[in-house]
């Protein structure tokens, strides 16, 4: 049974038994170092929708498309609609409000985010891969507003995954602490949105509880798969 998941489970949880808090954007003054790590992937999907999701493996795919790898520093919050328009990775970026720091190639200001119509023209063209990741302490959970796909891990383990090319949707998510990475694709055009919606949690004595009980259930099916 992955610890991972039930921690998660804990958080959400948690959440439901504390009540609603004041929602907050995450920014990267969240993070132990004060910014994210960001990496950058532009490259040509070939008309795959496959090869446009928001995976890991997708990612080590483009290990050669890399155009930007240093920091970010602002919130986790883009939204861009250019209907019919080619809007750039720097346009993008910007409506963020936050700051980059590190290497980009000589026309990095000037490289397509994504081609396309939208869902009405889903071409999988030039697609547009962030890799967001650092290390968050605090437990937290909430909601990623995305179009298009994304992948959240948590030390490693994926907590909350829509990794397909779609529309703009809520996907909910649980972080129990540790290197947060969020996987980003922008592809087929506008709109192109990234929200990322947070709410730390608290720890009463309800949650320790069940943290304790989650954890018995761990050793109880480590013991079952020693004994088989």
């Amino acid at each position: 049974m992955n610890m991972k998941f039930l921690a998660a489970a804990a958080v959400l949880a948690a959440a439901s038994i504390v009540g609603s808090a004041s929602a907050a954007t995450l920014n990267s003054s969240m993070t132990t170092t004060g910014s994210f790590d960001l990496k950058i992937y532009n490259f040509d999907a070939g008309g795959s929708a496959d090869a446009a999701a928001a995976t890991e493996a997708n990612i080590a795919a483009q290990a050669g498309n890399l155009v930007f790898s240093g920091t970010y520093t602002g919130d986790l919050s883009f939204f861009l609609d250019t209907p019919g328009g080619a809007p750039t990775i720097a346009e993008f970026l910007a409506t963020g409000g936050g700051s980059l720091i590190g290497f980009s190639g000589a026309n990095f200001n000037d490289l397509i985010l994504s081609d396309g119509a939208g869902s009405s023209d889903p071409v999988f063209g030039t697609t547009t891969f962030f890799d967001f990741s650092a290390e968050i302490t605090s437990s937290l959970f909430g909601t990623v507003t995305h179009d298009d796909g994304i992948s959240l891990l948590d030390d490693g383990v994926t907590v909350a995954s829509s990794a397909p090319p779609t529309t703009v949707l809520d996907t909910d998510y649980a972080f129990n602490g540790g290197v947060f990475r969020l996987i980003y694709a922008a592809a087929n055009g506008d709109p192109s949105v990234l929200n990322v919606d947070v709410q730390a949690v608290p720890l009463p004595a309800t949650l320790f509880l069940m943290l304790g009980a989650l954890g018995g259930l761990g050793v109880m099916s480590r013991r079952r798969r020693a004994a088989a």
